[in-house]
């Protein structure tokens, strides 16, 4: 799909629901009868790739209509019906989200990088940016920025639920302890550089396992510092200065109170 009809889906995401009225007006040269938005924004996405994209055909219309008109036709389709290349395929209908800060698939996430908009689709499995699929967040992070970064805090998915803001709330009058930060600077380090050149590599996997533990301990002050101390094919038996001697000097000067190595 054209980004730009994305752009325009996602923007619409957000308008209100006189907004919306006024695009269905647009789009549909009628009146808007309904006053539900999320019926409006399905109606108005669907509108709009369809004039991007190509409408129904005739064939497919009057086809539909004699499904619609058929008493015997089934509400449930048979277990083996979909199926990709002669195997049967895996539904969504048993689906549960793994990781609770994600949204489901099908919702597209966006973020302003250097004056462009980041636009990724989530998919039931993985990713997709500009038509190519990944599995995880970070590594198209580090398409966007060239640098490696926590996929989740680089889109804003990092943030507390609605159930740990209204326990905040609740117990915002009570005096906080005061917690001094703990600056981390985490180190990783394979010993050969066989997969270094894939995608998303052994670094990486340790940088975010390093990552979430340090953001499990945010209540204690620990925060993680943004730059990468990584030596890949660094065996034990080198003896030449590793990226962890380039943490010394910040421990000094207060930038680091922990170097994590993974």
């Amino acid at each position: 799909m054209d980004n730009a009809v994305l752009m325009e889906i996602e923007k619409l995401r957000r308008s209100s629901l006189a907004a919306l009225r006024e695009k269905f007006r647009e789009v549909f040269q009628e009146e808007a009868r309904s006053r539900h938005r999320g019926h409006l924004f399905r109606r108005i996405a669907w509108r709009l790739q369809a004039l991007a994209e190509g409408d129904l055909t005739e064939w497919a219309r009057e086809r539909a209509n004699e499904i619609a008109q058929d008493a015997d036709l089934r509400k449930v389709a048979p277990r083996d019906f979909f199926t990709v290349e002669g195997e049967p395929a895996e539904t969504t209908s048993g689906y549960r989200q793994k990781d609770r800060r994600l949204p489901l698939p099908g919702a597209l996430l966006s973020r302003k990088w250097k004056g462009r908009t980041i636009l990724v689709e989530v998919l039931a499995k993985g990713f997709r940016y500009e038509n190519q699929q990944y599995t995880s967040l970070s590594a198209i992070a580090v398409a966007v920025t060239g640098t490696r970064w926590n996929g989740l805090a680089f889109f804003g998915l990092t943030r507390s639920t609605g159930g740990e803001r209204k326990h905040a709330k609740k117990y915002q009058d009570i005096p906080k302890p005061t917690i001094s930060r703990l600056r981390c600077a985490i180190y990783t380090r394979k010993s050969t550089e066989e997969g270094l050149d894939q995608e998303f590599n052994s670094l990486d996997a340790q940088r975010e396992a390093a990552e979430a533990f340090i953001q499990s301990q945010r209540r204690e002050g620990w925060i993680t510092l943004p730059d990468c101390y990584d030596d890949g094919g660094f065996t034990g038996a080198n003896h030449g200065p590793t990226r962890t001697d380039e943490t010394a000097p910040c421990g000094g000067s207060g930038r680091v109170g922990l170097r994590g190595g993974v």
